[in-house]
């Protein structure tokens, strides 16, 4: 691998949700702007955006060596962490499940959001992406855009309500494998943009 100093990077990340199969950002679109209509943003966010794939080996035992000879992978996962700042119910039946209704205030109401969740198996399947930025050395800033074609929220999180602290709602993802792509590319894709088009 040669060595790039603009490769290094620092870089916060929005992160988006919409419904699968939400047409992708073009490469060319510029760091900020606003992606294809269906994308909703998550929100802000208190703790950096964790994506991490691991997974789990098979090694054959052979009585002709000690070690291991062959080796291929017997399950994976992607999972993405982060925890939203704002505490407003937007996003959360997009990864809990649940509802959440909103009322205008008017004459004699005040406006106001509900949200309920229980009884209900079945948690909201959606597309994920997000979007950081990368700046070369001559100042020119480009997109890194990550994408989980199919995830679930993984686990619930705490809602915790300090006087030391602010309150934020944690948000685990867990990435499904969308059988419709091509096997090798069908839990997530990176893009980062190097250059602009000639």
């Amino acid at each position: 691998m040669p060595t790039d100093v603009a490769a290094v990077t620092m870089s916060n990340a929005k992160l988006l949700y919409a419904p699968v199969g939400t047409t992708l950002p073009a490469d060319s679109l510029a760091v900020g702007a606003a992606w294809p209509v269906g994308w909703v943003q998550y929100g802000l966010t208190s703790a950096p955006l964790v994506v991490a794939y691991s997974y789990e080996t098979k090694a054959p035992e052979i009585q002709e060596a000690l070690g291991a000879v062959k080796r291929k992978k017997v399950s994976e996962e992607l999972t993405a962490e982060t925890t939203m700042a704002q505490l407003d119910f937007a996003g959360l039946p997009s990864t809990w499940g649940g509802t959440n209704t909103v009322v205008a205030s008017g004459v004699g109401q005040v406006g106001k959001e509900t949200f309920k969740i229980g009884g209900a198996a079945q948690l909201p399947i959606r597309m994920w992406g997000f979007e950081a930025e990368q700046e070369d050395e001559e100042g020119n800033v480009f997109p890194v855009r990550g994408f989980i074609w199919k995830a679930t929220s993984e686990e619930g999180g705490e809602l915790e309500f300090s006087k030391e602290d602010w309150t934020g709602i944690p948000l685990k993802l867990s990435a499904l494998e969308d059988l419709s792509k091509t096997k090798g590319e069908r839990l997530f894709q990176l893009v980062r943009v190097v250059e602009a088009a000639s």
